[in-house]
């Protein structure tokens, strides 16, 4: 195959596979007066949520990085989106989850355990699925479920690390 095939290929494999982004209606530029209650939203959706279809809208377990795009798994199902991780990470409050690995950030409500194997671990969620904990991050990750479990009012820890560096 030419290269500029395999090229082409290879940017249009999402596509090709059946994954679509869909932009949903934006919404009213209507002011919000005060007083009405009934139009303040009490729990706002990050800006990445957006791009997410409205079936598979719901609450956030897990975001995962897979190269350019961004996998998104809430209570409703998983979409594949086109999204950096990073960025999506910066949209959430720091005391809703946590970094766990370089390509995952887990919702701190959706962690059911943790298993250590060795100086690596795993986290099982409530939905069934299981999410590689990297040994850098392992220590962190104790240490926030220990203050979860607690029910202590931890410090928001800074939940991005990316600046520590190192193979994971």
């Amino acid at each position: 195959m030419p290269p500029g095939a395999r090229c082409w290929v290879a940017l249009n494999a999402p596509w090709l596979l059946g994954y679509r982004l869909e932009k949903t209606a934006e919404f009213d530029s209507e002011p919000i007066r005060q007083g009405d209650e009934a139009t303040v939203e009490t729990e706002s959706k990050p800006p990445f949520m957006s791009l997410v279809p409205p079936d598979k809208q719901g609450r956030l377990l897990l975001l995962k990085s897979e190269l350019h795009y961004l996998q998104v798994v809430t209570d409703q199902g998983s979409s594949l989106i086109l999204y950096n991780l990073g960025d999506a990470i910066d949209q959430l409050p720091q005391t809703s989850g946590i970094t766990v690995h370089r390509s995952y950030w887990v919702a701190l409500d959706a962690i059911e355990k943790l298993e250590k194997r060795g100086r690596q671990g795993e986290i099982s969620l409530r939905n069934g699925q299981f999410v590689p904990v990297s040994r850098n991050r392992m220590a962190e990750v104790s240490r926030r479920l220990a203050e979860l479990s607690a029910g202590s009012n931890p410090e928001p820890a800074d939940q991005n690390q990316r600046a520590e560096g190192g193979v994971e």
